[in-house]
């Protein structure tokens, strides 16, 4: 039997959340959805669908890169660097991309609020934003034109689950902390 989506965002949580963190702060992106990203995208490195599992892997039929399958049609830079394959860098480029993707929305539609530009965002890192903003236009669902017709709700679902993870490790944390200071150990 395979892992489950919360399996998964907890092995994302034990090994890139560091990363996930301290990228969402620089870049004022919600660390849930960077995390629901990576899930969708790669499993966090260890998606069948790589070619080779881990920050190195590739899927998209080779153009998608690293744990946030950069595409290297659209970030040909970024990938000639190689430092697509390295996890910290991969996580702090793909959050970058999200951020200019928000950056358009926030732009191309002023009155929306924050929470549908970062759907629209969300959406567009799978479709682009030409594709969503079509969508939207058209009054269309905006995973319309996504993998799957799916792609920003399954990353806020796996957002929110990341989320409610992330609040339990610092929960228990601090329960160990209260427990580790009524005992002066």
């Amino acid at each position: 039997m395979g892992r489950t989506e919360k399996e998964t965002l907890e092995y994302i949580y034990n090994t890139y959340h560091k990363y996930i963190s301290e990228f969402g702060q620089v870049y004022n992106i919600p660390f849930e959805v960077i995390a629901g990203i990576m899930c969708r995208e790669t499993e966090g490195g260890l998606s069948k669908f790589l070619d080779i599992p881990g920050p190195e892997g590739r899927g998209d039929n080779g153009h998608g890169h690293g744990l946030m399958q950069i595409d290297d049609r659209w970030w040909p830079h970024f990938i000639s660097t190689g430092k697509w394959a390295d996890a910290e860098e991969n996580i702090r480029f793909g959050t970058y991309v999200l951020y200019l993707k928000l950056g358009f929305f926030s732009r191309k539609l002023k009155d929306l609020d924050d929470k549908e530009k970062l759907r629209l965002a969300i959406a567009s890192y799978n479709a682009g934003e030409g594709n969503v903003l079509k969508s939207y236009k058209l009054d269309e669902d905006i995973d319309s034109r996504t993998a799957h017709g799916n792609y920003s709700k399954h990353v806020l679902k796996l957002a929110r689950m990341y989320k409610s993870i992330v609040i339990d490790h610092i929960s228990n944390t601090g329960q160990m902390q209260a427990t580790i200071t009524m005992d002066g150990k």
